[in-house]
């Protein structure tokens, strides 16, 4: 099992907003594979951009919550650096979240 550590000279997307926060629970939409299992689909977590401003630590909450017990973050770290949430991966793991880094690079 791969353990991440948090990065300790960044921000989280807790730390020092301008604006407010979307606290609503993060929205997950769910697909049924072959009627034992379900996939779900969401934004980024903790998201902050122009348009969005999400807590990082409310959404591992609410993805936990739900039950997830596995996740599957596609963001590359430039990504997650330039969304303000350079430590999901450590967030999921520290929330028990089984965490699978599969960065897909944009052609």
């Amino acid at each position: 099992m791969v353990k991440f550590r948090a990065t300790a000279d960044c921000d989280t997307s807790d730390d020092e907003l301008d604006g407010i926060v979307d606290q609503a629970p993060l929205k997950v939409d769910w697909l049924r594979i072959c009627d034992i299992s379900e996939v779900g689909i969401c934004s980024l977590p903790g998201c902050i951009s122009a348009d969005q401003r999400r807590s990082l630590r409310g959404d591992v909450d609410s993805i936990r919550s739900l039950g997830v017990q596995d996740v599957f973050v596609l963001c590359t770290s430039a990504e997650l650096r330039r969304f303000r949430v350079r430590n999901l991966l450590w967030e999921y793991d520290s929330a028990g979240v089984e965490v699978h880094h599969w960065p897909l690079e944009a052609d």
